[in-house]
């Protein structure tokens, strides 16, 4: 510990933050924008089954007479001119996905900037929904064909980063630095995720599997909440980057300054979101699953996936072996629980690598 305190001490301007300070900012400004409305969070929650139907679309929207409204007006700018007998024939001729995204991106922005939808003068809406949802869809299209049951769980994933968009640029004091930062944090996640599903593979009966690829994306989601709260968080990233500090130097040095560790923030962003509430704990102790491995042996599976594909992440390179110091870098003391061996470790990386794997 004295070495960390040590490397920590020399950090240059490492100032302690109050952590009630930093949990204060977080619940007035942060929480009450994440809870997901419950007509998005039942919806998504349908789309994650693969007998969702029209019918159980339109019922959620019978159920939300505000957003009903909203579809019918957005049926009638398209100048439709035959007559259709019920919600579902609606929502069959919208299509299923894109009703559920113009509702998605419509209560984004009601929960996020309280506004009503905006229509122009010749009664068509004014916001396009693939602008609102942008990573929603990206990672939806990149897990298209994904027989592995990930996308929907993809897409909810992105569509926090979607939300935390619109967080962001309202609160942020340099909305291009903080757009570039969550664009680079996302990039991360799907590299993790890309590889975390590869290591999965040879993780037999694998917990929470439909949750893995999602889990990877938000992993870190909670740096993007501290960068929203705090102004110098993305220069304490930049100079943390600069000096290579080593995992553990960086999470205690980051908890040092301000109060409070991306871990905490990320695993309270999911159990607030809702949608990954049951593998909120996942995220918390992704750089400390062993903690999980008696308390919650599932999750410890799912947490040391997401762990070990984040360290490979960040140094991916072909393994020169079972022998090769890389492995033990990526597989620290935190993993010394996990079972994946390093001759096992290093033919997975190799072989992803080769198949053009984790770009």
């Amino acid at each position: 510990m004295a070495r960390i305190e040590e490397q920590v001490l020399a950090f240059p301007k490492l100032k302690n933050t109050n952590e009630t300070e930093m949990f204060k900012r977080y619940f007035k400004q942060i929480v009450p924008k994440l809870s997901l409305p419950n007509t998005s969070y039942e919806i998504l929650k349908a789309f994650s089954n693969i007998d969702v139907t029209a019918e159980k679309v339109a019922f959620f929207l019978k159920n939300n007479p505000y957003y009903e409204y909203q579809v019918l007006k957005f049926i009638e700018s398209k100048n439709v001119r035959e007559v259709l007998p019920n919600l579902e024939s609606i929502v069959i001729m919208i299509g299923m996905q894109n009703t559920r995204d113009l509702i998605l991106s419509l209560q984004l922005l009601r929960l996020v900037r309280e506004n009503h939808p905006l229509w122009d003068k010749d009664g068509k809406l004014a916001i396009v929904p693939s602008d609102v949802i942008k990573y929603a869809l990206k990672t939806e299209a990149l897990l298209a064909g994904d027989r592995s049951g990930y996308s929907d769980m993809g897409y909810a994933a992105g569509l926090l980063y979607d939300l935390l968009v619109l967080i962001g640029t309202d609160l942020s004091k340099d909305k291009n630095k903080f757009l570039a930062y969550i664009e680079a944090v996302y990039n991360q996640g799907l590299k993790t995720a890309q590889i975390a599903v590869t290591l999965a593979k040879n993780v037999p009966d694998m917990a929470f599997s439909k949750y893995l690829f999602g889990a990877s994306l938000v992993h870190d989601v909670g740096k993007v909440v501290i960068a929203i709260l705090s102004s110098e968080y993305i220069a304490f990233e930049d100079q943390a980057n600069k000096k290579m500090l080593t995992r553990m130097v960086r999470y205690y040095a980051e908890e040092r300054k301000f109060g409070v560790n991306h871990a905490m923030i990320g695993g309270l962003t999911c159990q607030y979101f809702r949608i990954f509430k049951t593998i909120e704990k996942a995220i918390l102790y992704h750089h400390e699953p062993f903690l999980l491995r008696k308390w919650k042996p599932n999750l410890f599976q799912l947490s040391s996936v997401v762990s070990l594909a984040s360290n490979i992440a960040n140094g991916l390179r072909r393994v020169d072996g079972p022998n090769d110091p890389i492995l033990k870098t990526w597989k620290g003391p935190e993993l010394n629980d996990f079972k994946m061996e390093f001759k096992q470790l290093s033919s997975v990386i190799n072989r992803m690598i080769a198949d053009g794997g984790a770009k």
